[in-house]
């Protein structure tokens, strides 16, 4: 059976929906340019959106999610439930820069670790 969410068709097996792969963009504030992107505007929203449908194939991600909120803990819970990866492609668009520096350097250690 086929489904539509923001109109990306996917399939049900089971009860277990098998999405395509999808573009998460975790901002608080922004809008993505593509319109197909799925919005997560926190941490846990992104985190609830790749227990529904999986790892992404791309991550657009900001530093500041507001309030005491930052994609700091989205990467750490990431990490938690996919400790042996795999890392989706990502790009960060945040003006912070050592939060931008913060992001790096996590993702480059955790896919240093996949290498051993």
């Amino acid at each position: 059976m086929k489904y539509s969410f923001l109109g990306i068709m996917y399939t049900a097996i089971g009860a277990v929906f098998m999405m395509p792969k999808y573009t998460l963009f975790l901002d608080d504030i922004r809008c993505p340019s593509d319109s197909s992107n799925i919005v997560a505007r926190s941490s846990l929203e992104a985190m609830e959106i790749i227990q529904k449908y999986g790892l992404p194939s791309c991550m657009y991600l900001d530093h500041d999610l507001g309030g005491e909120d930052t994609t700091m803990k989205f990467l750490k819970m990431l990490y938690e439930a996919y400790p042996d990866g795999p890392i989706p492609e990502y790009e960060i668009h945040s003006n912070n820069f050592v939060g931008r520096k913060n992001i790096e350097s996590f993702l480059n250690s955790w896919e240093k670790s996949l290498a051993l």
